[in-house]
């Protein structure tokens, strides 16, 4: 999409109101700016997943090549049974091997009318413990997109979390998983984006609970016989980032290019302060210490609004969905 053709911005995430019994299911807010949302349908869910786990978190919206829209999720809910200890809490360490090793998608021609939820296994080669987080990114000269999670396997005995990728034409089915990322401790929440003919890819460190930004010219290496055998390239180096340094115990990252040349770079602090979502600003976020974060009096996020994704949409897209969610 053109900068000129934006006219605001969709946001999915689900909610961090654990008093909810669907705290766990798909929102949706809009903004004309990326900073000040509208939560749609008064925020109640607008997707909902009663299959499986009964649940869907971490959403990533994404725009299709030939049209309409597909929206990737993890498939669990914190609260399942299957989860539980004998007092009836959530064991993440249970969720981390004992999970679903499928994706939950669904598919919309409009951003109102959507299909779904499918399974897409996209970790059914890897003896997985978990499926988690996914995002999705078109690789041009792939013709594909590129899809990745972060799962832990039996082959370590779920000693950590890698991340994973796979390619699919269609979100219906995929090709198998293959190896992104393997560092000596765990990463998760890995989000890949063009910018300005070059690729960012930003992850979460599991050690110290931050966000590392990185960039490169290339996605692979080009001495690679195919993707699905190596490793993001080795160009890939580190972007100092101040503002993000300082933030600790913070995950899912969601970035959006507005119209203004500007990047917008959410992250959930999701520990100690339990901010939610917090905006960072930069106008190349190719070059170091250029992210600014910004303060409470400049934007206003959808109430418990947690790990997701934003999409720029066009003015007949934001029409259509003040039409269908916004309560008078």
């Amino acid at each position: 999409m053109q900068h000129k053709q934006i006219a605001g911005y969709l946001y999915a995430y689900f909610s961090g109101d654990e008093s909810r019994a669907d705290s766990q299911q798909i929102r949706f807010a809009m903004s004309r700016d990326g900073l000040h949302w509208l939560e749609l349908n008064g925020g109640e869910p607008i997707l909902e997943s009663h299959i499986n786990d009964c649940g869907v978190r971490d959403p990533f919206l994404i725009r299709l090549q030939h049209g309409g829209f597909a929206l990737i999720g993890t498939d669990l809910n914190t609260n399942a049974p299957a989860y539980a200890d004998a007092n009836g809490a959530p064991q993440w360490r249970r969720m981390e091997t004992h999970g679903r090793t499928d994706i939950l998608v669904w598919k919309s021609d409009d951003l109102v009318h959507w299909n779904g939820p499918r399974t897409l296994p996209v970790a059914r080669d890897l003896n997985a413990g978990n499926a988690w987080a996914p995002k999705a990114v078109f690789v041009p000269e792939r013709g594909q997109y590129l899809i990745t999670w972060s799962s832990t396997t039996a082959a370590d005995n779920y000693a950590k979390q890698r991340i994973y990728g796979c390619w699919t034409t269609d979100f219906t089915s995929c090709s198998p998983a293959f190896l992104l990322i393997d560092d000596a401790h765990s990463r998760i929440d890995t989000l890949i984006a063009p910018h300005n003919g070059r690729w960012l890819l930003i992850v979460k460190d599991e050690v110290d609970k931050r966000i590392d930004v990185k960039t490169a010219d290339h996605l692979f290496d080009e001495d690679a016989n195919a993707p699905e055998t190596s490793a993001l390239s080795r160009e890939f180096t580190v972007v100092p980032q101040r503002a993000l340094a300082e933030m600790t115990w913070v995950e899912g990252p969601a970035l959006v290019h507005r119209a203004d040349g500007s990047t917008i770079l959410f992250v959930d602090e999701y520990a100690r302060s339990k901010r939610g979502y917090i905006p960072l600003i930069s106008n190349d976020p190719t070059r170091a210490d250029s992210f600014r974060a910004l303060d409470a009096a400049e934007y206003e996020m959808p109430r418990f609004a947690r790990h997701g994704s934003l999409l720029p949409i066009t003015e007949e897209e934001w029409g259509a969905l003040a039409s269908a969610y916004v309560r008078a």
